[in-house]
């Protein structure tokens, strides 16, 4: 294990939050429901539950439920009572949690793992047959090592695999994590049973799926959604607590089919009241969180990346009041594509003192090619597209930017929106002109622009 402590973990560079919510006479609910709040509270993504009873609870149903919407991924233990048949074990058998079961040494179902239709995937959890040798080495709460078998012990394997799919690609959802376990794992006794559900966790098979689902593909900006001229949507504005089906797949460059998200800017303007729009895909569960934030009247873009439903759509939730909404695509993740290299933040561009450009503020209808290539821990070739994080300060007049590749036509799309003597920020993804430049674009009046750069994607990768 090269960890000089005789136990390996599998999720690499994972933070662990434990939480105790019980003791040896065993975990009331109340304990096990403040143990959940404080998780969620505290910014868990993956709650791994090794307890269970066969006896539903309606306030522990609430809990899980609750902290399932604000985005939390509940992995439960499917019990240790196959002795007593076919009985379900909860939370386990609550809707959408990762029920695991356990194989043992020789690889087929453990005798007291439970069974069920509720049993989605199984993992090593040992023989529990009177030989050590057969199940896991583990951490002993006296100190040490110690042995011991159970579907408690598979759980965190699963739940770990889990944080190493995070890490990969953290924009994954409660819902893509669980989808991506199960559809990974090697089936067991001719595909999807009640012992091991759809099979044996393959962590490595998992990573590599995410890995090539997680290759960025940059695109020049492209307007594919407008609720104000009907463009992509002829509904309207956004009012109070709709939620819409926006289409992704086949716009704006974006393929028909094999996209995993999609990168865009959205804008939110002439918004009746205070609120914010939640971006999830299609035929998920709406998370407790926002992807933009907004006051009355404003107009605000974000850079917004969010995974895209099966039928190739993202749902737009909007809180309150009535609001118009655009989509500027800037780029797609899937099978192919660039893998992401971050950098420690550097100026490259700063019109106030000439950092990269002695031209000073931006005048209206004003582009200009600005050097991305060689600048700031960006390579001097080989690149795609460049992530940066792009402020303007001191504007005379409401206005836009757009960014795009030299070369290329300015699209009919905005990176940066801004009202007179603003100074606001934007994460702008753009590809990269031939010769290692980006065109910036100033609507109208005058206005100073910073920009800070902080990672860029390989072409060819």
């Amino acid at each position: 294990t090269d960890n000089s402590t005789d136990v390996a973990s599998l999720g690499w560079n994972t933070a662990v939050m434990p939480i105790k919510v019980g003791s040896a006479a065993g975990v009331a609910t109340s304990d096990e429901v403040a143990g959940l709040q404080y998780a969620v509270q505290h910014g868990v993504k993956i709650a791994n539950l090794s307890i269970g009873s066969e006896c539903y609870d309606a306030t522990e149903a609430n809990e899980v439920a609750s902290a399932q919407a604000s985005g939390v991924l509940i992995v439960a233990a499917a019990g240790n009572q196959a002795q007593n048949g076919d009985r379900a074990s909860y939370p386990a058998a609550l809707p959408g949690v990762l029920s695991v079961g356990a194989t043992g040494r020789d690889g087929t179902v453990a005798s007291y793992s439970n069974f069920g239709s509720y049993v989605d995937m199984v993992a090593p959890g040992g023989s529990a047959d009177g030989n050590s040798a057969d199940d896991l080495l583990l951490l002993s709460n006296s100190g040490g090592l110690m042995t011991a078998a159970g579907t408690s012990f598979s759980t965190p394997l699963v739940s770990a695999a889990a944080a190493l799919l995070l890490a990969v690609n953290p924009a994954y959802t409660p819902d893509n994590l669980r989808s991506l376990l199960m559809d990974t794992a090697t089936p067991l006794y001719g595909g999807r049973n009640a012992w091991t559900g759809v099979g044996l966790l393959d962590a490595a098979r998992a990573v590599q799926v995410a890995t090539l689902r997680s290759r960025f593909n940059p695109l020049t900006p492209a307007r594919i959604l407008d609720t104000r001229v009907g463009t992509g949507d002829a509904g309207g504005p956004f009012n109070t607590g709709e939620t819409r089906a926006e289409t992704i797949d086949g716009l704006g460059g974006v393929p028909s089919t094999g996209v995993s998200a999609v990168a865009m800017n959205v804008t939110v303007t002439q918004p009746s009241a205070n609120g914010f729009v939640t971006i999830y895909p299609d035929g998920g569960t709406r998370p407790n969180a926002s992807n933009l934030n907004f006051t009355a009247g404003e107009t605000i873009p974000n850079l917004v990346v969010a995974p895209v439903g099966a039928d190739g759509k993202v749902d737009v939730y909007n809180l309150v009041g009535s609001t118009h909404v655009i989509f500027d695509v800037v780029g797609w993740y899937g099978s192919t594509g660039d893998s992401f290299n971050p950098l420690t933040p550097a100026r490259i561009l700063d019109t106030r003192n000439g950092i990269g450009d002695s031209g000073g503020a931006f005048g209206t209808g004003e582009t200009r090619a600005e050097t991305i290539d060689g600048s700031g821990g960006v390579p001097a070739s080989g690149v795609a597209a460049v992530v940066m994080n792009v402020t303007v300060t001191q504007p005379t007049v409401n206005g836009f930017l757009t960014l795009y590749p030299t070369g290329a036509s300015r699209p009919n799309a905005s990176n940066l929106n801004f009202t007179a003597g603003e100074t606001i920020p934007n994460l702008v993804v753009v590809p990269v002109g031939p010769d290692g430049k980006v065109d910036v674009y100033n609507l109208v009046g005058s206005t100073h622009v910073i920009f800070d750069v902080v990672g860029w994607y390989p072409s060819g990768s």
